[in-house]
């Protein structure tokens, strides 16, 4: 988080005095800037991918459950909860069910 922070305002201030600030080292910083994406974010990537186009081929009705539901009978295998997680990150939800008031 730090470092993100440190990359937006780099083109203001220099980095060895932001990273004074926010306590990080400039090495730090520079390893950050500098590394690939771990396999977890690339997979996480890949998964959003794949809701995207579930998603839309559903035209867009699909919340967490059978999105999740949808995905593992295509053969992937991830947990409910990294589902829904990576769903609300992208932005991506289902239409909420009416309620049926019981009298």
């Amino acid at each position: 988080m730090k470092y993100r922070m440190i990359a937006r305002g780099r083109k203001t201030f220099p980095i060895r005095w932001m990273c004074r600030c926010w306590g990080g080292a400039p090495s730090g910083y520079d390893g950050w800037a500098t590394r690939p994406p771990s396999v977890r974010a690339r997979e996480n990537a890949r998964l959003v991918a794949r809701m995207r186009d579930v998603h839309t081929e559903h035209d867009g009705v699909l919340g967490s459950p059978r999105g999740w539901a949808e995905l593992r009978y295509a053969g992937e295998r991830w947990g409910r909860h990294r589902v829904a997680r990576l769903m609300r990150e992208a932005g991506l939800h289902g239409v909420p069910q009416r309620r049926r008031w019981r009298r």
